[in-house]
């Protein structure tokens, strides 16, 4: 995923520093946070995954990479929040692979 941003030459050290990546990342937090919120309406879940969507257009990702963030979420929460409980691990990961599936099913990738 790194390519898709210009940061595979980083330190990683330094991305938290970067405005721009500090940007990108709250803006991906925020679209997260918002799923499980509107996981039982069809329009507003649909809604909900197009802002990843047209966030990864903007960047030049393509949504087939959308799986690999289910990972990189759950260790942004570890590092940044104190981590999950097993349980919310769970309900994230099946949460995400949902969020993909749909995602196949509308032709996004």
């Amino acid at each position: 995923m790194a390519a898709y941003y210009d940061a595979e030459d980083l330190d990683p050290d330094s991305i938290s520093k970067s405005q721009k990546f500090i940007m990108h990342g709250m803006s991906e937090l925020q679209f997260f946070f918002k799923l499980p919120q509107v996981f039982d309406d069809e329009r507003k879940w649909r809604s909900a995954l197009s802002s990843f969507k047209d966030q990864y257009e903007d960047v030049g990702v393509p949504m087939k990479e959308f799986n690999k963030t289910t990972d990189a979420f759950l260790a942004a929460m570890e590092k940044n929040a104190g981590g999950v409980t097993e349980e919310q691990k769970t309900n994230w990961e099946e949460l995400l692979s949902k969020a993909y599936a749909d995602m196949k099913t509308w032709g996004w990738y």
